[in-house]
């Protein structure tokens, strides 16, 4: 006689609750190992209930789902129950992170499910790629990496390290891999779909409905962003847990507190010091350009009369802007370096929001000695607006500070006047002291907090976004005319370009010989042919191919979007602020124009293609 499986299931769920509050008990009673032993033992035996009621009753729909989520928190408790039997705490924050992330995944994937159940084509062909991906077992292979990523990270870091050091490495490597692996299951997963659907001829039965070709191509893309916004919050949610999980453990000392709250989980803007005025600039500019005429006129040119202003300026018009940023460099080097026994006032502006918000605000420096320091340290004064800086690190107001390392002294919004400017004086005195520089890219900055780290965090998460609705619609349009192992390889090299757009473009600038700078267009269309050609004639081989690569380099990149522009792992790990400004642009360019684009040419290969072409 066939049993009935409510009886048997309220039973097997009135025994994890017996189980918890005995193994909770047995712990406050300092029974340990009993708590162990009976915790996973019980689980074990709950567990055996489970899998028992769905295999008797599998044509009871609601006794599967019911029992894939019970045994999910039994298999949870029996794990529970090993950490506390292996004395291994570390690993309770690791179990739960594993269970919460699993049940967030499939009660957030019957939502989904639930939000497009409507009659519309593009809905039913969203719906359908959900199911589809559960099938084919994708997003399970990513929330499975997830699971194992994000909450062993902590257990690999070094606790003698410094907290800060910590939840920063946490936060960047966390976000580096949650990135690279949405990535990949957005480009298998859009690919696969529209390739496994031609090449099973299951596209017949979607295309002889009332779905248009634009319905069936909007409807994948849609199916997969809500996956992906799914699989973006869960991790999101993960790797802020862990975080605030990390950063709870204690500090080394006080000032790696102050670190860990101040300068990592923050959002804070950073400004660097100005220059005097463009004229005083543009005037070091020049003579920065007579020096380098004189040492490398091949390079910069014939010297021209000092004396000739018109004849310098024609000189630095003549220039390729790499030459003239190079030349601002080395000035703007000069500018941030203080000689021996002498001094430098740099000016910071627009820090009236700084003086409203109150508090501190932090000046961030990294020294570099040009000469031999006396154990690796130098030793600076500082003026805040003309008056001393003294500070309960610094009573005697020498600031003694480690080479090409970041420090981080806080300064009182005080010292910012009322037009909102701070000037820094920064003297080198100390007695057979060389001189002292800072780096022109960040080794001079002024920040100050303008938001919480959670409202930072969920910008940078929905940055994250973008690039994925991108990315999917880009991998759809590549399956769309070609077979599943070249959309994969198109897909992923637009991906590859787009996120390493920063470094590719700036290797390619230098990568072979380029036209003038003054060229125009089509002057730039002719030279290239004429250089090949040339360097062919003269038997420099190596040097036509490079061009050519050069070439077709620069055109593939301006044809994808630069995610470079709209990234947040780095700024997040070091608690600068990520604006709305940003998101808003990413969300107009990169999921709203540069998608739109992909999409309109998608759907016109999509349009010329028969179903029934056989393309690999």
């Amino acid at each position: 006689m066939k049993t009935r499986p409510l009886p048997l299931m309220l039973t097997a769920l009135s025994l994890v609750v017996l189980n918890v509050v005995v193994c909770a008990f047995l712990l406050v009673q300092g029974y340990v190992l009993a708590s162990g032993v009976v915790g996973v033992l019980a689980s074990l035996v709950v567990l055996g209930m489970f899998v028992f009621a769905m295999v008797r009753h599998q044509d009871v729909p609601w006794v599967a789902t019911a029992g894939q989520y019970a045994s999910g928190l039994t298999l949870a408790l029996a794990c529970l129950g090993v950490c506390v039997l292996m004395d291994w705490p570390d690993g309770v924050p690791v179990v739960v992170g594993f269970y919460v992330m699993g049940l967030s995944f499939f009660l957030g994937v019957r939502l989904i499910r639930l939000l497009l159940r409507s009659g519309h084509p593009i809905l039913g062909v969203a719906r359908t790629l959900v199911d589809e991906s559960l099938r084919m077992r994708v997003p399970l292979v990513f929330l499975i990496l997830m699971l194992f990523l994000v909450p062993s990270l902590p257990l690999v870091m070094d606790p003698e390290e410094r907290l800060a050091y910590r939840v920063a490495s946490f936060l960047s490597w966390a976000m580096l891999a949650s990135s690279g692996l949405l990535s990949l299951l957005t480009v298998f997963l859009a690919v696969g779909t529209v390739a496994t659907e031609f090449g099973q001829k299951q596209i017949y039965m979607t295309l002889t409905k009332p779905v248009s070709r634009w319905q069936y191509l909007l409807g994948k893309w849609l199916g997969i962003v809500l996956l992906n916004v799914l699989l973006v919050g869960i991790s999101g949610a993960g790797i802020y847990t862990f975080t605030r999980l990390i950063a709870s453990q204690p500090a080394l000392d006080g000032r790696d507190r102050m670190a860990v709250d101040a300068q990592v989980l923050a959002s804070r803007v950073a400004i660097g010091p100005e220059m005097s005025s463009p004229e005083a600039v543009q005037n070091q500019v020049r003579r920065q350009l007579l020096r380098l005429q004189a040492e490398d006129p091949a390079a910069y040119g014939d010297p021209v009369d000092p004396n000739d202003g018109e004849a310098l300026q024609r000189a630095l018009d003549r220039l390729s802007p790499e030459a003239v940023n190079r030349i601002r460099t080395i000035v703007i080097g000069e500018w941030l370096s203080i000689g021996p026994r002498s001094s430098r006032v740099y000016r910071f502006t627009d820090l009236l929001d700084a003086r409203a918000l109150g508090g501190n605000i932090q000046f961030r420096v990294e020294p570099n000695g040009r000469g031999p320091t006396p154990g690796g340290m130098v030793e600076l004064r500082m003026r805040l607006n003309q008056r001393p800086y003294f500070s309960s690190v610094f009573p005697d107001g020498r600031i003694r500070l480690s080479e090409e390392t970041f420090h981080v002294l806080d300064l009182p919004v005080e010292a910012i006047d009322d037009s909102g400017v701070l000037e820094i004086e920064l003297i080198n005195n100390l007695e057979g002291q060389a001189s002292v520089s800072f780096s022109p890219a960040d080794g001079m900055q002024l920040l100050y907090r303008v938001d919480t780290f959670e409202n930072n965090f969920l910008r940078a998460m929905l940055l994250l976004w973008t690039r994925l609705a991108f990315t999917a619609m880009a991998s759809l349009a590549a399956a769309s005319f070609l077979g599943f192992p070249v959309a994969c390889l198109l897909a992923l090299l637009i991906y590859f370009g787009a996120a390493t757009s920063a470094f590719l473009n700036e290797a390619l600038v230098w990568f072979s010989d380029k036209p003038p700078a003054d060229a125009g267009v089509v002057e730039v269309l002719l030279w290239y042919p004429a250089v090949i050609v040339a360097k062919l004639s003269e038997g420099e081989i190596v040097d036509a191919i490079k061009i050519v690569i050069r070439a077709i380099g620069l055109m593939f990149m301006s044809l994808v979007p630069s995610f470079s522009d709209y990234t947040a792992n780095e700024p997040i790990a070091k608690g600068l602020h990520v604006g709305w400004g940003v998101v808003g642009m990413a969300f107009l360019w990169v999921s709203g124009i540069w998608t739109a684009v992909v999409f309109v040419a998608g759907y016109v290969m999509l349009r010329n293609r028969e179903p029934a072409e056989v393309i690999v």
